[in-house]
């Protein structure tokens, strides 16, 4: 991933930060992270990391909400396909 995460004692920026490392800290949104950075233009959408990963389209897109809304602060707007930097 291209976004850094910059050290502050902000209580607003340590929260976010908390959150983003919460989200990245579960085996399966990491696989669908690897699943995404790994596919052409580093960009999937729930139909391709469905069979790449066996789990369901649910699942997928439970995990991924979970992800991208812990880094919405760093993402520009949201897409159906999910681009990994």
């Amino acid at each position: 991933m291209s976004a850094a995460i910059a050290l502050t004692k902000s209580p607003k920026a340590l929260a976010a930060i908390a959150a983003q490392l919460k989200a990245m800290g579960d085996a399966t949104r990491l696989e669908l992270m690897v699943a995404v950075a790994s596919s052409e233009n580093s960009e999937a959408c729930v139909c391709d990391l469905t069979p790449a990963t066996g789990l369901t389209q649910g699942t997928v897109s439970h995990h991924l909400k979970i992800f991208f809304r812990s880094m919405r602060s760093t993402l520009p707007s949201a897409r159906r396909a999910y681009p990994i930097n």
